[in-house]
Order: C-alpha cells, then structure tokens, then sequence
C-alpha cells in the first residue's frame, strides 16, 4: 500500500512539482501555488519522501 506522507499532495503531486522544480522555469512559491498548498508543504513533503 502506497501511503502519502501529506494528504495534500499524491504521488502524481509530487512528480509534478518535481518535473516543474527541474525544470528551472517554476520558482518554489510557484509550484506550490499550482498544486494549491504552502510552499512549507511542499518542501516538507519533498524532504520526507526524498530520505525514505
């Protein structure tokens, strides 16, 4: 079972803002306007599924 670490964002979320980040076109704050969550969450989210 796939479980998310933050309700907000799924996992096609996270590939998303990690698609955008990469980028080089989206700032932070921008990425995280489009999945509509704080920029804190975003990064948040990010970190914890980054070191699991």
């Amino acid at each position: 079972m796939n479980v998310s670490l933050c309700k907000a964002l799924d996992a096609a979320d996270l590939k998303k803002a990690r698609t955008l980040l990469l980028s080089g076109e989206y700032s932070k704050v921008q990425v995280a306007d489009e999945l509509d969550v704080s920029r804190h969450t975003l990064w948040r989210t990010l970190s914890q599924k980054r070191t699991k």
